[in-house]
């Protein structure tokens, strides 16, 4: 079982290596990936750091278009042009500005891996999250930020303000993931 495990891991490893070569990978979480990933019987999957985004609202969820997205903060110039763009563009749609939190997706090896490692991120203060089982007998936690910002771009009054609460939500959000990268380097 330890030689499947350290061969689905290795799999993982290159997948993330390969998205690092690629500049695929968002800069803040970077670390926090790298630690985890150091750790024996974790590796991580698909993750973000958190992003910025403009939406244009689908009938469905799942027909909504992502229209610009950001995994870091722009400046405030690119960001008061792009709202104003869409605060001025002629659709029945609602256009949406969404800041979303970190997303942290590991695969412990075993259900006590996986229990460990949640309650670790509960007694960090994370809110939100859960365990999965997957195939194999291998356990995919899901961690996410709760630094959430969401409001139609008509509807803004101060694209200042809200560049600041994004700024401000965003910092929040990366000190939680270096917050969290330091409690696993004590692991070690």
């Amino acid at each position: 079982m330890k030689k499947e495990w350290n061969e689905f891991k290795q799999m993982h490893l290159l997948k993330l290596n390969e998205a690092l070569n690629k500049d695929e990978v968002d800069k803040p979480i970077i670390k926090l990936l790298n630690q985890i990933n150091s750790l024996d019987d974790y590796v991580t999957t698909s993750s973000c750091s958190g992003r910025v985004l403009i939406v244009a609202e689908g009938k469905k969820r799942k027909m909504s278009e992502k229209l610009r997205t950001w995994h870091f903060l722009p400046t405030y110039k690119e960001f008061k042009e792009e709202c104003n763009y869409w605060k001025n563009y002629k659709d029945n749609r609602i256009i949406w500005f969404k800041l979303e939190g970190f997303i942290l997706h590991t695969i412990a090896r075993t259900f006590e891996d996986a229990k460990y490692f949640f309650k670790l991120m509960k007694q960090l203060g994370i809110k939100r999250g859960g365990i999965q089982p997957i195939r194999n007998d291998k356990f995919l936690i899901e961690i996410m930020g709760t630094t959430h910002v969401s409001i139609p771009i008509k509807n803004v009054c101060s694209f200042q303000e809200l560049y600041n609460l994004s700024k401000e939500r965003l910092k929040k959000n990366w000190k939680m993931i270096d917050k969290i990268t330091n409690k696993l380097s004590e692991l070690e």
